[in-house]
């Protein structure tokens, strides 16, 4: 006998369809006893082959079942495909709720987690014994199965879990995982659990994992290192996760291509920090994690060079994070913003807001720019930042503006104070068009070579950007930097500056001004 309509003859068996399922069967039936007794039947199959989500298994001996008066007995179903064997031996009785008591012994590559899993990529061996008890509608399974050497990779993350092993006991009302080791980002991770099945009721489950001296390129951008005990554990609403995180070190060291303000709005952004609450695991997946850096915490790249520490406690859901704690930045670090760079006297970020993610800055830093002394104060939240300036010397607001956005304190004064009628805030709106500015001067000194490449907006008595300062500079040596500054709409407002840093706190600057006359001048810097 043959046939190719297995998947009717398997949605009879089952009571259920099943979806991507195909197979064929090529063999002999043999009918024996009166049909007024007991019938009995035997099927001995030449070739079987079944199929299924990409996978073709068939028989590697002749499949052997004989059908008596009680159930089917299954002699020999032993099936495989490249390294999978699947073996099932027994009885499947017919009375009441069809009685089973078969034996199986399988060993599948791990790829085939990607079945129920298919984020993830994996390698190796799983191998299990079991028999299998109780009835149809609820078998009880008794064994035990696991893996060893494997590698697992999960699609997003960059790195791979090294020489996985893991042991898992079945149970009639639970499977145990006994336990679960690997090595991931040069540490160890151990992990264990259970998964409860009771009769009648709804499964539960409980999983612990530790990790110990890993290393993580993770998130982008970042590097960190350290140890994590978390929970995993079912509620009667959903599931949560819960423990603790301590990094030994937090490090951000990589090069940005936006000034500081754009990228600290691009990371706290609401939208890049919460998740659609229409997935519905997300939205029951409960948060209670402590996250700890203690003095390990670093941004050193083109913007930011960075020391402190972040006392953090994640809350709410996947879907709705919430953050509460702070991070602190300690006193002596930098910051670059529209080529000015800052010291920090003080940086908090604080975390309070119970409805979302809402990061409150206090920051404090100093800059010197033409012999001025510029002090910034940045305090509130990031949509309702609050900004003052001071300047030592005193100069008015506008001026320290003008000094930022172009190195002079008075060169934008008379074009930034508002005329009878107008708000002050026309030194702001000017501000903000030499930050865009500067993003185009990023660009041109990559592309050139340039150490220094600005375009600074100047703003007449109106509301519009009237002309440019184009600077550009040089480093010709570790201690000698060639800079000149024009503005191309008046030739003779030029100059053209050479410093030489004869010592760390001693420069030498000679200056051609685009009138022809010349100057030098000592600049001697010393921080008290």
């Amino acid at each position: 006998m043959a046939s190719e309509r297995l998947p009717t003859l398997a949605d009879i068996l089952v009571d259920a369809p099943l979806p991507d399922f195909t197979g064929k069967f090529v063999g002999e039936l043999g009918i024996s006893g009166r049909f007024d007794a007991k019938l009995r039947m035997a099927l001995r199959g030449e070739r079987l082959e079944v199929g299924f989500s990409g996978h073709t298994l068939h028989n590697l001996e002749p499949v052997q079942a004989r059908l008596d008066g009680s159930g089917v007995v299954i002699d020999s179903l032993y099936l495989g495909e490249d390294g999978s064997e699947f073996f099932l031996g027994g009885r499947i009785g017919f009375a009441g709720d069809r009685p089973l008591d078969l034996q199986s012994q399988i060993s599948l590559p791990a790829s085939w987690l990607e079945l129920v899993a298919p984020t993830l990529r994996a390698t190796g061996t799983f191998d299990a014994l079991a028999t299998i008890r109780g009835t149809a509608e609820r078998p009880e399974i008794n064994g035990e199965g696991g893996t060893k050497d494997a590698r697992v990779i999960l699609l997003g993350f960059p790195h791979a879990f090294e020489d996985v092993r893991a042991t898992l006991l079945f149970y009639p009302d639970a499977v145990v995982l006994d336990g679960l080791g690997a090595r991931l980002g040069g540490g160890t991770l151990q992990a264990s659990g259970r998964v409860d099945l009771p009769a009648g009721a709804p499964f539960s489950y409980r999983f612990q994992a530790s990790a110990r001296d890993v290393t993580l390129r993770y998130p982008e951008g970042w590097l960190a290192r350290g140890r994590g005990d978390l929970t995993l554990a079912s509620t009667e609403g959903g599931r949560q996760v819960s423990g603790a995180v301590d990094l030994d070190r937090a490090y951000y060291l990589r090069d940005v291509q936006v000034s500081l303000a754009q990228l600290l709005r691009a990371l706290l952004a609401r939208q890049r920090v919460q998740v659609a609450e229409t997935d519905e695991v997300l939205s029951t997946t409960q948060l209670n994690v402590a996250l700890r850096v203690p003095g390990g915490l670093r941004v050193r790249n083109n913007l930011a060079n960075l020391r402190g520490s972040a006392d953090l406690f994640l809350r709410g859901t996947l879907a709705r994070p919430v953050v509460f704690g702070r991070v602190e930045m300690d006193r002596g670090g930098t910051v670059v913003y529209a080529d000015n760079e800052y010291k920090v006297e003080r940086a908090i970020l604080s975390f309070a807001n119970p409805y979302r993610i809402e990061p409150v800055l206090d920051l404090v830093a100093k800059t010197e720019v033409s012999s001025y002394q510029v002090t910034l104060n940045l305090s509130g939240p990031f949509d309702r930042l609050r900004a003052t300036f001071a300047s030592d010397p005193p100069i008015a607001d506008l001026e320290v503006l003008s000094l930022l956005a172009t190195g002079q304190a008075g060169s934008l004064s008379g074009e930034l104070t508002p005329q009878p009628g107008q708000t002050p805030s026309l030194g702001a709106e000017a501000f903000l068009a030499e930050q865009a500015a500067n993003l185009v001067g990023q660009r041109v000194g990559t592309l050139f070579g340039l150490d220094k490449f600005r375009v600074a907006p100047l703003s007449s008595g109106s509301d519009v950007v009237s002309s440019v300062r184009l600077t550009v500079g040089k480093r010709l040596r570790r201690n000698l930097m060639l800079t000149y500054s024009v503005d191309p709409s008046a030739s003779e407002d030029s100059y053209l500056t050479v410093e030489w840093r004869l010592g760390v706190d001693l420069s030498l600057l000679f200056t051609q001004n685009g009138d022809g006359s010349y100057a030098v001048d000592t600049k001697w810097e010393k921080a008290f």
